[in-house]
């Protein structure tokens, strides 16, 4: 089977959960760890890594965390972010 996770900031004390559920999805299927950054290169290392050329605009960010804190759904597109993702997921699935 195959298999993206996708976390914006990898390799941080707060991700080991994260790291180790990969390494177990990652014994048995084909898994592509898909992230922004990638912290603690030599703690944290990963095969299957692809880190996306992308900075999030931290205004948007913030607004984001604040309408989710006060229950309001909005969805941001970003452009730039999914024509990257969806240029590796494309090439992940057979055809």
């Amino acid at each position: 089977m195959k298999i993206i996770i996708y976390c914006d900031s990898f390799g941080l004390h707060t991700t080991t959960f994260i790291y180790y559920e990969a390494l177990a999805l990652a014994e048995k299927n084909d898994l592509l760890f898909i992230t922004l950054k990638h912290s603690n290169e030599q703690k944290f290392p990963f095969l299957n890594l692809k880190i996306l050329d992308y900075k999030i605009n931290r205004f948007i960010k913030k607004l984001r965390w604040w309408l989710e804190i006060n229950d309001i759904k909005l969805i941001f597109k970003i452009e730039s972010l999914v024509e990257k993702f969806g240029k590796l997921y494309w090439n992940l699935i057979p055809i």
